[in-house]
């Protein structure tokens, strides 16, 4: 209304001083201003960008629109499913779609959105590592990893009408896969379930939303070194992160036998216990390693159950930040005790003897400490 009581003499000037797409929106504001400036705009070139700045300003003057809704993460428009309600009310310059939002954690610094890691998806196919190792002070290095990967599979060599539907239906799979330290032992010791237990009750760091490594499920998945996933080299190692060609894995991850699994709807997170040589120990010490593997679905709609499962919304990011880095900084802590147990034990050994209670309170003195510093749960 105010616009109709200036002079349109004033419209005029005020109209050829806008820009083209501006020239549109001001003819739009209502029939009789479309009827006075239409014929004076000039032709708009509908490329994405146009469209959208046009768009998104009418919808920002308060123009209805039905069935579309503009994403300012996106720069273009989609319809009403790929948003949340909460979004559906945020203004067009503020409104994020479900696939420009960063809701897929990988560590307390690094969040992906699906327009992220589905642009990277070609680099997948070469298990190129998208995240980097989360930036921590440790005492050891190297001693985790995670990327996301392509999960290549091969037809097996007996396959069957019905598991050549079941290859088929996972061959495009991606997955974010993570490698972990637990426990290292040297040749001739074993891990109880008692001892992994007592690690990943201080090594409780979240995997999925829904299922963290010290949670019962995972833990007694464990079953002892003797059935772990042996390797001898990193590349055995980086093959442990894939898929295994094995029926006998591909049946007990059909079958839900796998070492442990989330059990959310939707959500398919399994993990699986591992044994490989200590990097940075020789002599036979082995490493007991949990491989985590979170699977993201084809990449194809941020709307697809498998992704939108691993979603999450952080609320506090620093209590988030500091409970990891704890996690981290007792893990690193108690593998150099518990190495340190060992090396006592196996000179004693040699020597005849056995842990003495006053180096056995030591230890355990040592441990406390730990656990008053740094668990993550000792608030």
């Amino acid at each position: 209304t105010s616009l109709l009581s200036l002079p349109t003499e004033l419209l005029l000037i005020i109209f050829h001083d806008l820009p083209p797409t501006t020239q549109h929106t001001f003819s739009l504001t209502c029939r009789r201003l479309n009827h006075i400036f239409a014929p004076l705009c000039p032709s708009l070139s509908l490329s994405s960008d146009t469209q959208y700045a046009l768009r998104a300003a009418l919808a920002r003057d308060g123009t209805p629109f039905t069935t579309y809704a503009y994403c300012s993460g996106c720069g273009t428009v989609h319809s009403h499913k790929f948003f949340s309600a909460d979004q559906l009310q945020q203004s067009p310059i503020t409104r994020a779609c479900s696939a420009s939002q960063k809701n897929l954690f990988i560590d307390p610094t690094t969040f992906y959105s699906f327009n992220h890691v589905s642009a990277c998806r070609p680099n997948y196919d070469v298990c190129v590592a998208d995240s980097g190792l989360y930036n921590r002070p440790s005492l050891n290095t190297n001693l985790d990893g995670r990327k996301i990967m392509r999960l290549k599979l091969k037809p097996p060599y007996n396959a069957k009408a019905k598991r050549m539907r079941h290859y088929s239906a996972w061959i495009r799979q991606y997955a974010i896969c993570a490698s972990y330290e637990v426990l290292t032992l040297p040749p001739g010791k074993i891990a109880s379930k008692e001892q992994i237990r007592g690690v990943l009750n201080g090594f409780d760091i979240p995997t999925c939303p829904h299922v963290r490594l010290g949670d019962s499920a995972v833990v007694d998945g464990y079953r002892g070194m003797q059935h772990c996933l042996l390797g001898s080299s990193l590349e055995s190692k980086r093959l442990a992160l894939e898929e295994d060609y094995e029926d006998e894995w591909l049946g007990r991850t059909q079958a839900d036998d796998v070492d442990a699994a989330c059990r959310f709807p939707g959500c398919v997170t399994v993990f699986r216990w591992g044994c490989r040589p200590s990097q940075h120990r020789g002599d036979g010490w082995q490493t007991v390693v949990i491989h985590v593997k979170r699977y993201l679905g084809a990449l194809v709609s941020p709307l697809d159950p498998l992704w939108m499962a691993q979603l999450v919304t952080v609320s506090d990011e620093d209590r988030l930040r500091r409970y990891w880095d704890d996690c981290f900084a007792w893990r690193d802590v108690n593998l150099a005790i518990e190495e340190r147990r060992y090396e006592r034990e196996l000179e004693l050994e040699l020597q005849g003897g056995t842990l003495g209670e006053a180096e056995k309170v030591q230890f355990d003195l040592l441990r406390r400490e730990n656990d008053y510093l740094r668990h993550p749960h000792r608030e």
